[in-house]
């Protein structure tokens, strides 16, 4: 037995107990009760790492890998922590690589050099408000629109580049200074 069976095995029959439903049926689920204890054991599996999706999924009775990420979507809304991502619980978050509240300072800075509003800065450009307001408020870009600001505005990758450990470097989410929201 591999120690994702073992580690399984525990977590179904600690669901078992607490939920009072029969181990037997969190692998194959008849009704509402045992279906919310596999979505609990499937959380529970997925937030301690015990193995990949597909192993989990299996040893659960999940007929594949969408079925467990349903069911541990449900029970993360469920308890009231959704997320967007199976693989945000599973502790796979990509490390920020752009320093997003330093982009926006520059960005501003950029647009008050060049009298710009928002909507202006967005023709220029070439883009949307949206990805104007998206940089403006240090929230994520897709590439294209990411290039198409930092082009615009003179930046290079070294400007907004986080090095080494983010934790380390001091990247923040707060804003710098009265440019934060200036764009």
């Amino acid at each position: 037995m591999n120690a994702l069976s073992m580690t399984a095995r525990q977590t179904i029959a600690h669901i078992a107990e607490v939920c009072d439903v029969p181990a037997a049926c969190i692998k194959s689920p008849s009704n509402r009760r045992e279906r919310m204890a596999r979505n609990r054991a499937a959380y529970a599996l997925i937030m301690t790492g015990a193995g990949n999706a597909s192993d989990i999924a299996r040893e659960l009775g999940f007929a594949d890998r969408s079925g467990l990420r349903h069911a541990v979507l449900k029970h993360s809304r469920d308890i009231g922590q959704p997320v967007a991502r199976m693989e945000d619980l599973m502790g796979r978050a990509r490390p920020r690589r752009i320093d997003r509240a330093k982009l926006a300072f520059l960005f501003a800075a950029w647009c008050e050099r060049e009298g710009l509003t928002q909507v202006q800065a967005a023709a220029r450009i070439g883009v949307s408000r949206t990805v104007i307001s998206k940089v403006s408020t240090a929230q994520a870009l897709d590439d294209e629109s990411l290039v198409a600001v930092m082009t615009a505005a003179g930046l290079e990758l070294s400007d907004i580049r986080v090095s080494g450990d983010p934790a380390q470097a001091g990247v923040s989410c707060e804003f710098y200074g009265k440019h934060a929201g200036a764009a």
